[in-house]
């Protein structure tokens, strides 16, 4: 598969490489990206000190990405191969709201995404 990679620290240090489609665990799905944006990337490929504590190269870039499952592991139950969906990661929140305990953390007013 195709990655944008942030190889290493300091600005820039990113390119497209060739990686192996990693293989999932039982409790995972493998997701085909179909499209992802960028946003805070921009940020990590200028090496903002912001973003330091939390993105470790060498590590694929693409937060906010949609596709389609096109596998899953044996104790997955409420998915299944073809199903669209969408991701976005999140790095920081208060985890005291109503919604952080909803697990609905986009919608603390507190959160930070990578």
């Amino acid at each position: 598969m195709k990655a944008v990679v942030k190889e290493r620290t300091g600005v820039g240090q990113v390119a497209l490489i060739d990686r192996k489609v990693p293989e999932i665990e039982h409790d995972e799905v493998l997701i085909k990206t179909k499209f992802s944006t960028i946003g805070a990337e921009v940020r990590v490929y200028k090496d903002d000190p912001a973003f330091r504590s939390v993105v470790h190269p060498p590590v694929i870039l693409g937060t906010e990405n949609c596709g389609e499952i096109v596998d899953i592991g044996r104790n997955v139950k409420h998915w299944k191969i073809g199903d669209r969906v969408v991701s976005e990661i999140y790095v920081g929140s208060c985890g005291h709201c109503v919604y952080c305990k909803t697990r609905n953390l986009g919608r603390c007013l507190e959160v930070e995404t990578l």
